[in-house]
């Protein structure tokens, strides 16, 4: 559910989807759990491990529904193997009603920003256990964390990761 506070949106995630605090203690106390597979079902979640690094991840997503308003909100969560949230996507665009919006704003608080299609990459710091030791920045896309995936290419496989086009473009605007 999204709240407005002076002009910016927050979720909570608790109100969306009230077992979502138990699915992540599953996570990582008892993966492979009735109860997590069965709250996973009932909530049309997905939950897949990556490993990046020396790090292990798990991402947490919704499987295509209509239910945008609730578990639509998890787009991609990315939690460490403790059950820190490390990165979180921004839900789809919802189209609010006329009703929504009515008196709701003022011609001076609207502001229009370009939107750019693509592969939504979302960056992280991750201070393993607090230490600066294996610290680093981590790349996540919607579906896996590092960004090492093949996307539809003619390149090699090593040139059309998305790690790579990420590290490209962002060179290239240096």
């Amino acid at each position: 559910m999204a709240t407005e506070q002076s002009n910016k949106w927050t979720y909570d995630l608790k109100c969306a989807a009230p077992d979502i605090l138990r699915a992540f203690s599953l996570m990582f106390h008892d993966p492979q759990s009735d109860e997590l597979q069965s709250l996973l079902k009932k909530s049309n979640l997905t939950n897949k491990k990556w490993k990046s690094g020396s790090h292990v991840y798990s991402i947490l997503k919704y499987i295509k529904c209509d239910e945008l308003q609730t578990v639509g909100l998890l787009r991609s969560v990315v939690l460490d193997q403790h059950g820190k949230i490390m990165a979180y996507s921004p839900p789809k665009c919802i189209a609010p009603s006329a009703d929504e919006l009515n008196g709701r704003f003022s011609d001076d608080k609207i502001r229009v920003e370009e939107f750019v299609e693509g592969t939504m990459i979302n960056v992280f710091y991750h201070k393993p256990n607090g230490q600066d030791e294996g610290a680093g920045w981590e790349l996540a896309t919607k579906s896996c964390v590092g960004a090492n995936i093949v996307f539809h290419s003619v390149h090699k496989k090593s040139e059309a990761t998305e790690s790579n086009q990420a590290t490209q473009a962002t060179e290239s605007n240096q």
